[in-house]
């Protein structure tokens, strides 16, 4: 026999679905069984940015508690990074760039 030590009501808390909110153009999150998942897709970056441009802030209890840096998809330099503040920022080395980049941390319920 199987004990647990929660109730069903905590553990079905912990399962919960935000579903895709959009946070600016192009930028989605969602906060899945205590997991956050960011999803940015199709940002033209026209010059370098190695300080970042800053595309959004994450509401509370969808934050990190770290920051977090993800490397985005194109063929270029350039990365996503999370602060524990929420702030988004798209960083790149080089400028000219389609990006997209998708990153899932952990956060407290």
């Amino acid at each position: 026999m199987i004990v647990f030590n929660s109730s069903l009501s905590d553990m079905s808390s912990s399962l919960s679905d935000s579903g895709w909110i959009e946070l600016t153009t192009n930028v989605f999150y969602r906060k899945k069984n205590g997991f956050v998942t960011l999803n940015q897709f199709n940002h033209n970056l026209k010059s370098a940015s190695p300080n970042g441009n800053q595309i959004g802030v994450l509401p509370e209890g969808y934050r990190p508690k770290h920051i977090v840096i993800c490397s985005s998809f194109n063929g270029g330099g350039s990365w996503i990074q999370i602060n524990n503040s929420g702030i988004v920022l798209l960083m790149s080395t080089s400028g000219a760039l389609d990006t997209r980049g998708i990153v899932t941390f952990p956060v407290d319920d």
